[in-house]
């Protein structure tokens, strides 16, 4: 039972409403989260395939009319994305780079290996010990997995100072709060599933080795101050607040995942300064499991590891684009990324998915996006705030953060 917002749903926020809705019934991936009235999903039921085109037009014509200029330019790019969608099986397939520059509004991009090259030499400064990148790599990594009984009470702990954290700089709506379900078998690592009512479940995938310094940045990321957080002070400020039935739904295939994903990648950041991140590491995470590895040390490999999540992008285009076969797809992942086998496989196995591997660039150019546009903030804390309580498209992002006058107050 969802909460009903404090101001009633406009005509237009009923039209994009049952459009997402309708859409979704087609395609599940569509729609990741809808807590808006019941009632609508009735009336998206019931609207015929051939009313779509005239719906569209019709929801475009209601947002030509939006006084309200933010608004406007956010449903303008969603609407897009749902048009995109639905075209799909009136129109000839778009090749995979059109489709993700109609949907989420970026376009995929190669990264060229001598970046990737960068970072290996950097890793390899960072690593301890001599010999291939990759055995390094993994024997560092074995000292730093967590054990299974110690997990839960960890994410506790970490959880409750993230939120005190995230709350010093935006009100968090009244009885907000998420709970946290380990789960196998899923081709991510975590998922967040916005509930309503300030509620999220988040699911850890333990069949990935769960490690100390990947877990803060994995909740911070599907919790405070990333998918949770946005989820609640959207679903208060613009659908209870204003009545704006848009935050009711999220739409998976649109821009608006490009924001939440770059929010979420940005997330840790956030809330935990790069120069405090190596001792409050050490005090929060490393000493309660006695892992006895350098948080300096762990910063600089963080720091080498930052380029290469561009290879999931470039993974992308090897298999939706030149044709290449999945097994090649992990191989290219499990080198460029210093992955072991399972885990490339994994993330193969998530690129390769006929909707994820569309969605994958979102995570890098997402977290560039926000990245640039709060460097250029004059108040990084305010600027994630409006990130998190209004609507920017990929575009606003990367105009503000290009001309370098990022504006909290502009969400205003």
């Amino acid at each position: 039972m969802h909460e009903p917002p404090t101001q009633p749903l406009d005509d237009l926020s009923r039209q994009y409403l049952l459009l997402g809705l309708r859409l979704g019934q087609d395609y599940p991936d569509l729609v990741d989260a809808y807590t808006g009235p019941e009632s609508l999903r009735a009336e998206a039921a019931a609207l015929s395939t051939e009313a779509i085109p005239a719906a569209l037009d019709a929801l475009d014509a209601g947002i030509a009319a939006v006084t309200d200029d933010r608004r406007r330019a956010f449903l303008a790019a969603q609407a897009h994305a749902l048009r995109t969608v639905a075209q799909r099986r009136t129109h000839p397939p778009l090749s995979f780079s059109d489709e993700v520059t109609a949907i989420y509004g970026i376009t995929p991009v190669w990264t060229g290996e001598d970046t990737f090259r960068e970072a290996h030499a950097a890793l390899a400064d960072a690593l301890p010990g001599s010999g291939p990148l990759a055995e390094r790599h993994a024997a560092w990594l074995d000292g730093l997995r967590i054990d299974p009984d110690a997990l839960l009470p960890l994410i506790e702990r970490l959880n409750a100072d993230f939120r005190a954290r995230t709350h010093a700089f935006v009100d968090l709506p009244n009885d907000n709060g998420f709970t946290v379900e380990l789960v196998r078998d899923k081709p991510w690592g975590g998922y967040n599933r916005f509930l309503g009512n300030g509620r999220s479940l988040v699911e850890l995938n333990i069949d990935r080795p769960l490690y100390a310094h990947r877990l803060p940045d994995l909740l911070a990321h599907e919790g405070y101050p990333g998918h949770h957080a946005e989820g609640a002070l959207k679903e208060q400020r613009l659908l209870h607040e204003r009545g704006w039935g848009e935050a009711a739904i999220a739409l998976l295939l649109s821009p608006s995942a490009v924001t939440a994903e770059g929010i979420a990648m940005n997330a840790l950041g956030a809330i935990v300064p790069q120069h405090e991140y190596a001792d409050w590491l050490r005090l929060h995470v490393l000493d309660p499991l006695g892992i006895t590895t350098d948080a300096a040390q762990i910063v600089q490999v963080q720091r080498a590891m930052h380029a290469l999540e561009w290879t999931s992008g470039n993974a992308a285009l090897l298999y939706f684009k030149h044709g290449v076969d999945p097994d090649i797809v992990a191989d290219y992942l499990q080198l460029w990324n210093v992955m072991s086998p399972a885990e490339a496989a994994g993330l193969a196995r998530f690129i390769t998915h006929p909707e994820y591997g569309k969605y994958v660039s979102n995570y890098a150019q997402g977290s560039a996006l926000v990245g640039a546009f709060l460097a250029a903030a004059p108040d990084r804390l305010a600027t994630f705030r409006s990130l998190l309580e209004e609507q920017w498209t990929p575009q606003q992002l990367a105009e503000a953060g290009a001309s370098g006058t990022s504006d909290a107050t502009a969400a205003s």
